[in-house]
């Protein structure tokens, strides 16, 4: 028995584990079926600029390593967070198989063009393999639980009696509980919304009996599946196994589906949730004839465990913290690293963007027009003139062609541009870079100024986005060009054969792109291909197109 609490214990630890690597170090997702199948949590609920689903997922994988953790160091003692935690894998994905049936029932082509038949499949065989595990470990659990009892002397009559939850404890359950509830019924409510068929039904009956009766039903809905599910199966629910609390009858009978369906159904009852606060006993339970008792501790004792929550909230954001610190320190060392083979690599065609130190503000531009080696001469295309430049209507190079004759010139070489460099970049909400380093003079303009990008214009600057694997054998992709207006004249394969489809054959200068689709003969999980481009001024340019899965890159040949 001691060998199964520890090899449950090594499971879960080493599935935290793999979680938490693959959210921090993405690179470790190659194997997607691997993390498809051993990812414990797979939340959709966020909140807009409170928390998103992907730190709510970790705070679950966090909360689920500690709950191994524990049962280990405890020798299968301490399992209350380990029960939660699987309470709330198993109804997730009872919910998703649900969810998958509703998706595939009544909307199963605008579902298969967003993933293939094979997905839905791997995903549904995953679903219902955790739910199964869950479900045996929950039930292997329940039967060696033993309600916890009191003895006490009353003038010499020993009475023993089971000891009751308490106040504190059912506001505990009633707010977990109704947090959980929100979060595993979160997909079904975005699928309902994508759902023509339930919408339109929906629309009927709020027609009928109004919004806000509509929701409640709703809402009602959801949390009678809730707690007859739960307390019908294993006499509690995933806030009560924090408590190791349980439901049971007052009287002798059978504790059958009746008496849960009576005391779900009474939870209903408007202020029913606050009946137990003047009282030991809520509303649904006397109707019911039910109460909620502890169980026998076997691992820490008190409330003091409950701190494991908090505790993997500050982790989680220290993890973050670290990771996001991470993240700038080489992302900023690559930048740094491109910048300067681009320096070595300058051509006439590029554009250099700089900004000044104090006010991020304040930008200029240097157009290099002669290169001698390391010398370079510029014009230096400043903000403060009396044209206005708006980057949201047209690019610099078109803003530089215009007014070609006012730019001054100066000299500097490339060892000055290196010294331009920023000591490190601060990610702006917008996504732009701001440069905080010393910088650099610039000969007749006041200030610092640091050196933020080197980027190509003069010329066509294309970029792959939005590729997608809509089956084995079709797939699409955007092409985004923020250089010159451009008109496609052949896209080929360089393996399979593939049949193209172009939206548009001319890709558009600023923010306008092409989207291109193909249909492969044979199924396969990359493309490799030619594009070749021509611009107004019949100049040539051919770009090689790489993708694999939902990822991709468009590099320039010549």
């Amino acid at each position: 028995m001691q060998k199964i609490k520890s090899k449950l214990a090594i499971f879960v630890i080493l599935t935290a584990l793999y979680k938490l690597t693959v959210e921090f170090l993405p690179s470790f997702l190659q194997a997607r079926m691997f993390y498809a199948f051993f990812n414990p949590f797979y939340f959709s609920f966020r909140i807009k600029q409170v928390f998103s689903y992907e730190t709510l997922n970790q705070l679950f994988t966090i909360l689920f390593l500690i709950s191994g953790i524990l049962y280990y160091l405890s020798k299968g003692n301490e399992s209350r967070l380990l029960r939660c935690l699987f309470s709330v894998i198993l109804i997730d994905r009872l919910v998703r198989v649900f969810n998958l049936f509703l998706l595939t029932t009544f909307s199963f082509s605008s579902f298969t063009e967003r993933t293939s038949v094979a997905n839905i499949l791997l995903a549904a065989i995953g679903n219902i393999a955790w739910a199964y595990v869950s479900f045996r470990i929950l039930k292997d659990f329940n039967v060696k639980r033993k309600l916890s009892t009191k003895t006490e002397d009353y003038g010499g009559d020993i009475v023993t009696y089971f000891v009751e939850a308490n106040n504190w404890q059912r506001v505990f359950h009633l707010i977990i509980d109704s947090f959980l509830l929100l979060i595993i019924f979160y997909p079904i409510i975005e699928s309902v919304t994508r759902i023509e068929v339930i919408v339109s039904l929906l629309n009927k009956v709020s027609f009928v009996i109004g919004e806000k009766p509509t929701l409640y039903l709703i809402c009602a809905c959801f949390l009678l599946i809730y707690y007859l599910f739960f307390e019908n199966l294993f006499q509690s629910s995933p806030a009560k196994f924090l408590t190791e609390t349980r439901v049971v009858k007052q009287t002798e009978g059978p504790f059958n589906f009746k008496t849960i369906f009576v005391r779900t159904v009474s939870r209903l009852i408007p202020f029913d949730a606050f009946s137990f606060v003047l009282a030991n006993t809520g509303w649904h339970d006397r109707l019911s004839g039910t109460a909620v008792l502890k169980e026998e501790d076997t691992g820490a004792k008190g409330w003091k465990y409950l701190f494991v929550i908090p505790a993997a909230v500050i982790l989680l954001f220290l993890i973050g913290y670290i990771d996001t610190e991470a993240r700038f320190y080489f992302e900023n060392r690559s930048i740094g690293n491109k910048l300067e083979d681009k320096i070595d690599s300058l051509t006439v065609d590029d554009f250099i963007k700089f900004g000044n130190v104090k006010n991020s503000n304040t930008i200029l531009y240097l157009k290099p027009e002669r290169i001698n080696g390391s010398e370079i001469t510029c014009s230096v295309i400043t903000m403060d003139n009396e044209y206005e430049y708006h980057p949201e209507k047209e690019n610099i190079d078109v803003f530089y062609l215009k007014h070609k004759n006012i730019w001054p010139s100066i000299s500097l070489n490339k060892d000055k541009l290196i010294k331009g460099l920023p000591d490190n970049f601060v990610r702006a909400k917008d996504g732009s870079s701001e440069g905080n380093g010393k910088g650099i003079m610039i000969k007749n303009i006041e200030g610092n100024y640091v050196l933020l990008s080197i980027e190509p214009y003069m010329q066509p600057v294309l970029d792959l986005e939005n590729v997608n694997v809509l089956s084995g054998q079709r797939f699409i992709f955007s092409i985004l060009n923020k250089g010159w207006k451009v008109k496609i004249l052949k896209i080929e394969a360089s393996e399979n054969h593939i049949d193209w489809t172009i939206s548009d054959s001319t890709i558009r200068d600023g923010r306008f792109g092409a989207t291109i689709s193909g249909l492969k003969r044979e199924p396969t999980n990359k493309v490799n291909a030619k594009l070749i481009v021509q611009d107004t001024v019949g100049k040539i340019y051919t770009y090689n197109i790489s993708t694999e899965g939902n990822s991709g890159a468009i590099t320039k040949i010549k």
